[in-house]
């Protein structure tokens, strides 16, 4: 195994911190399964928030890993001074995730040559600035990134794994576990940069389920976001009521994994890269609810998804059809391992 210590850096943001967790934790199933059967040691996985002030954050990155300091004073400056303690083991692996983690992971690489280790410092999404400034880029082939040392995947990498569903299924509420079948699960999201989402939106796409339920005799498991808001939650919590319906009210631990579990299918709000990603994962069929707005760089994503079978539009006839399996964290995982592989040789 080439990795002992992986460090992943997320800001607080779930969307941030399950795709580089779901990316960790596969490097450590692959780990697992990998090592021989009396071999000890394995991944350990250390996950740190970061937090910025809101004026740092208008610092340019670029210009600051220019600047002639060493990376751990940078790394305090930015994260604060008990961000990186002068005495902490040094991870063989950063994995970042998301725009606050750019930075950090950029200055760990440095931190690591003026040490002279061997650390793997990899930033997944787009870090807009060079990737040059990382070992590896894992980056959605929708953000049309090139380079020797970057991975395009298709989508979102997730936490979703058999373990993860089994569990969740045996730890359903038992209101959830109790719902007819089929069950269909719903993901909202809300508010982008690309969609909108009022509350008029909301009752479009509260009745809309509701007649899909109805015509096709199924029940629903319906979970919202924070970018849902509190108006279309409330229009959505009106309409979406009943026997065959399960809506997660928002108190105590989400059972999103658990409504994936359970389901048939997913009906989700093309809003989201990640909760497509993670219903396709899951194995479900999965139907995109279209919000009003301009889908931008994530209509190439609609297209190569429906290219290969993993996603269609949502229609109120349903019928059950399979998916094509899709682990874009597994698929990562080998591509960075080759790549590092194939590295390590041309070193030497």
């Amino acid at each position: 195994m080439i990795f002992k210590h992986c460090l992943v850096l997320t800001d607080d943001k779930a969307g941030n911190i399950n795709p580089a967790l779901g990316f960790a934790e596969a490097l450590e199933r692959r780990a697992r399964n990998s090592r021989p059967e009396n071999a000890s040691g394995s991944l350990r996985v250390t996950h740190k928030i970061l937090s910025i002030g809101a004026i740092k954050k208008l610092f340019p990155k670029e210009l600051l890993l220019c600047l002639p300091l060493s990376p751990a004073a940078l790394l305090k400056f930015y994260y604060g001074e008990n961000f990186f303690p002068e005495n902490a083991e040094f991870p063989d692996l950063v994995v970042g995730h998301g725009n606050a983690s750019v930075l950090a992971v950029a200055l760990f690489k440095k931190e690591a040559k003026r040490r002279g280790l061997q650390s793997v410092c990899t930033q997944l999404l787009d870090p807009r600035i060079s990737a040059e400034h990382f070992d590896y880029v894992i980056a959605p082939s929708h953000d049309k990134l090139s380079g020797e040392n970057v991975i395009s995947v298709t989508g979102s990498v997730t936490r979703i794994n058999r373990q993860r569903l089994r569990a969740a299924k045996e730890n359903a509420p038992a209101d959830l576990a109790a719902l007819r079948k089929p069950l269909i699960a719903v993901l909202i999201g809300g508010v982008s940069k690309r969609s909108a989402f009022s509350e008029k939106i909301a009752l479009r796409l509260a009745y809309d389920l509701k007649n899909f339920a109805v015509r096709n005799k199924v029940s629903l498991a319906v979970t919202a976001s924070r970018r849902t808001g509190a108006s279309g939650f409330n229009a959505l919590r009106r309409i979406l009521c009943g026997d065959n319906i399960y809506f997660w009210d928002g108190e105590g631990e989400n059972p999103y994994y658990s409504i994936l579990a359970l389901s048939e299918a997913v009906i989700v709000t093309g809003d989201s890269v990640n909760m497509i990603s993670e219903a396709a994962t899951a194995g479900k069929q999965v139907l995109v609810y279209h919000l009003p707005g301009k889908p931008g760089k994530l209509a190439f994503f609609y297209k190569a998804m429906r290219k290969r079978g993993h996603i269609r539009d949502f229609a109120l006839d349903y019928r059950k059809l399979k998916s094509p399996p899709f682990n874009e964290a597994e698929r990562a995982v080998s591509q960075l391992l080759k790549l590092h592989d194939k590295r390590k040789k041309r070193v030497g």
